[in-house]
């Protein structure tokens, strides 16, 4: 049996943050998260069109549903900012825009 150990480069060609969704509740695409299977952390802010912080996560298995305070967002383009710490230790982050559709 040989065993292989395939190095990874820690960059953001790892992590795909998509710049769509549509949560309304069809069973398709209706989450915003974030996937990559090299980072050991992270922290995703998604802020509305004033700059406010609507959504906020740490949890690598948490997603954002589309909602504020309780309530369904309308369909608008909202700005994110994401950190994440690969495996490796190395600091990748990125901003960006997703937008919501129905």
């Amino acid at each position: 049996m040989e065993l292989r150990i395939i190095e990874v480069e820690c960059d953001s060609t790892h992590v795909f943050i998509p710049n769509l969704f549509s949560p309304n509740d069809d069973g398709v695409n209706d989450f915003f998260n974030v996937s990559s299977n090299i980072l050991e952390s992270f922290e995703l802010i998604v802020y509305n069109r004033w700059g406010n912080p609507i959504f906020t996560t740490k949890n690598l298995n948490e997603s954002w549903d589309g909602t504020y305070s309780g309530k369904k967002i309308g369909p608008d383009t909202y700005a994110y900012y994401f950190r994440g710490i690969c495996l490796g230790g190395i600091e990748i982050i990125r901003k960006g825009n997703v937008s919501s559709i129905r």
